[in-house]
């Protein structure tokens, strides 16, 4: 599969992406848990990682971990890491900094992930996590 994106002097081809690292932990004792967003907190973290490989291509990881606990009991209810991976050929960018370049790659593989945790979550007894985009320009790779 590979996706292009194009500007006049730009482009971005993916070459590959998966699932590099998948965990999910549920907490419940016999699904007891009635998960409702107003009576737990749930803590999110992105964070992108930048891998060059020769002169055109690099990688780029998203790492999110959820973690979710009870206001009330103060215990944890689930807990959910992804790293997921694109493998991205860039052409026509010597003028472009890597940041932007990695920025971009997590821009596009980014609803993948998302799909993939709401799927997770759901699938784990909950309402799923739906992600709000990300604007990746504002996180340090």
């Amino acid at each position: 599969m590979n996706k292009i994106i194009n500007d006049e002097t730009n482009k971005l081809i993916i070459l590959n992406q998966y699932i590099k690292d998948l965990s999910y932990e549920n907490f419940q004792k016999n699904g007891t848990h009635n998960f409702n967003a107003k009576e737990n907190n749930t803590n999110i973290e992105i964070n992108v990682i930048h891998e060059p490989y020769g002169e055109v291509n690099f990688g780029v990881t998203i790492k999110i971990s959820i973690n979710c606990k009870s206001k009330k009991e103060k215990n944890t209810i689930f807990h959910l890491e992804l790293d997921y991976y694109g493998l991205f050929k860039a052409e026509n960018t010597n003028l472009v900094d890597k940041h932007k370049l990695a920025s971009e790659g997590a821009r596009i593989i980014f609803p993948f992930a998302r799909s993939i945790i709401a799927s997770v979550t759901q699938n784990g007894g909950f309402m799923p996590i739906i992600l709000d985009n990300v604007n990746f320009n504002l996180i340090k790779s």
